[in-house]
């Protein structure tokens, strides 16, 4: 999450405006709504809809694009990860109208599930 009281953009992360690159941004970005969207996927699966698969599929493409073009965001990927999982959780509650305390504290998905095309196991065409 952002912290603007000081008078300039900072990450949570303690990485300042003037270090963050447009790239991150973007990655951050397409992060939040991954796992936003793998987040409704799973609270509660039977509400799950196409829309929300083809997101994760393309979230999933843009950041796989990122990491061809830079290479260097792999490791930003993993070291915002629970900071954006935060976002993604604040933002499932708003939309699901779920409790907060349905959703872990920890991100429940490793970083090989959130960029495997065949994950969750619906994704798969048949």
């Amino acid at each position: 999450s952002l912290d603007i009281g000081s008078g300039y953009l900072k990450l949570d992360s303690g990485i300042p405006n003037s270090s963050l690159t447009p790239e991150w941004i973007r990655l951050e970005s397409n992060l939040t709504v991954l796992l936003l969207h793998l987040l409704k996927c799973k609270y509660p699966p039977s509400r799950r809809t196409k829309s929300w698969l083809s997101s994760i599929s393309e979230h999933r493409r843009r950041i796989r694009k990122a990491f061809r073009d830079s290479p260097s965001l792999k490791p930003y990927f993993e070291k915002v990860l629970s900071e954006v999982y935060a976002d993604a959780v604040k933002q499932a509650v708003i939309e699901t109208e779920l409790s907060k305390n349905t959703f872990l504290d920890e991100c429940p998905f490793t970083t090989a599930q959130i960029m495997d095309e065949n994950f969750p196991p619906e994704m798969i065409q048949e």
